[in-house]
Parts: C-alpha cells; structure tokens; sequence
C-alpha cells in the first residue's frame, strides 16, 4: 500500500455459554463471580495496525466505546466534541460497560461509588451524554457527536445538554 493505510481489528466478547460450561471451566457459575472475574470474561482484544509508525503500547485496557476516539487519534484525524470528552474519559475511568468500570487505580467495581470524585464526574457525564446522543432526541446536540468542518475537541459543559 502507498498512501497511509491504518486497521483496527477487535473481536467480541464470549457467547453466553451453558452453566455447566462455566461450572467446568471456571469451577463456578458467573453469577458467583468476582466483579473481577466477570470483567476477565467480557475482555475484547484489539489491535491497531499501520503501514506507517505508529506509537506501540502492550496490555491497553480500554472498553469498545473509547476505540473509535483511540483509532482517530493514533491517525491524528479531528475528535468530534464527544470522542474529545471519551479520550479525557478514559484516562480516568479506562474500562466502562454494563457489567461495572475500571478507576484510575485498575480496580474493577461495578457502582460509580467507588471511583474517585473525578471518575464518578466523568460517568456522570457520559450517561448524560449517552441518553442525551440515543434517547433525547427533541434536545439533541448534534454538533456535539457529529463532526463538522469545524469540529472542537472541546467537550460540551453537562449544562449544555441537561436542561
């Protein structure tokens, strides 16, 4: 290839697979899991690949949502407002999903509580933003997820979007 060329491979998580499958495995169900352990089943693997230099790091642990922002970044292409606030994001709260989220300090939880003020600043703002982007349709701010020809990589006060 000659001009830049960069691919992002990530699988999925494991099916859901019978109890009798984990009893074997795991030696317990996953209801009986760690927060921990539970997290362990739900890890995707990634790679970012180029046909260019590209800066290297081994065991990353982001979540998917933090990937496109990843991805636009190590590219040096422009973040929308939102991928901007989910990069500041992630160095904070590195790993958020429905199962819990991962603090600064690599300890997977599964309530905000036990973040640090920050981290638990960050999910709240990205619930907002969440609900905001998928169910808030009348209040929407569109510039906000979408890029533009002007696209800021300054994120959006909550104010803006909770009225």
């Amino acid at each position: 290839m000659e001009e830049p060329t960069i691919i992002l491979l990530f699988g999925d998580h494991q099916p859901k697979l019978s109890d009798d499958f984990y009893r074997k495995v795991l030696g317990k169900v996953p209801e009986a899991c760690t927060a921990a352990e539970t997290q362990r089943m739900y890890t995707v693997p990634f790679a970012l690949w180029a046909n260019y230099d590209i800066p290297e790091a081994k065991g990353v642990r982001i979540s998917l949502n933090y990937l496109a922002s990843l991805l636009l970044e190590t590219a040096e292409l422009p973040l929308t407002p939102y991928q901007a606030f989910l990069s500041e994001m992630r160095d904070v709260v590195p790993v958020i999903n429905s199962m819990g989220m991962c603090g600064e300090d690599g300890v997977f939880v599964t309530r905000d509580s036990a973040l640090t003020q920050t981290g638990r600043d960050y999910v709240s703002r990205y619930r907002a933003y969440q609900y905001n982007g998928i169910f808030d349709r009348k209040n929407r701010v569109a510039s906000f997820f979408h890029a533009t020809a002007a696209t800021s990589s300054t994120a959006m006060p909550i104010e803006t979007i909770v009225k």
